[in-house]
């Protein structure tokens, strides 16, 4: 937190610098107790079929903008969505979306493959291209590849 202040106000004969700041609060609510507690039950909930409960929780964390739980309530409604009574529209594109412009980069690789599935292929080029660039998302569409060669 105090780096996050420094960071905001500035240190020694630099000007505050917010979006940094803002990263640096991100860290640190991302670490919180209460997104770990909240994501592992949101696991269970849906380990155990409890659909429409990992569908609330996961909720939750992707609307105070948890990448992880954006990207996982995405795939939720793209696997599951027929299963969940609490229904947001496009709900898919929408946290996978979120989770994607964030720079979570396993979101952009399924971001770019829903909109592929759709039709999007402009968009889907946009993402799969974003997705190339981000390290995880190498090793990902890598293994992929690799799987579809097979």
């Amino acid at each position: 937190l105090f780096a996050a202040e420094q960071t905001l106000h500035g240190m020694h004969n630099q000007t505050g610098d917010c979006p940094s700041a803002l990263k640096y609060i991100k860290i640190l609510s991302d670490q919180s107790n209460y997104v770990t507690r909240t994501m592992r039950q949101a696991v269970k909930s849906y380990q155990d079929g409890k659909y429409d409960d990992a569908f609330l929780e996961y909720l939750i964390l992707a609307e105070a903008g948890v990448e992880m739980a954006q990207y996982n309530l995405g795939w939720l409604c793209q696997e599951f969505g027929h299963e969940i009574t609490h229904q947001v529209p496009e709900c898919t594109r929408k946290y996978y979306s979120k989770s994607a412009g964030n720079g979570y980069g396993p979101s952009q690789a399924y971001l770019a493959n829903y909109l592929w599935a759709k039709g999007d292929f402009y968009e889907s080029a946009r993402w799969y291209a974003k997705a190339q660039t981000t390290k995880l998302t190498r090793v990902y569409l890598d293994s992929v590849t690799s799987q579809r060669r097979a």
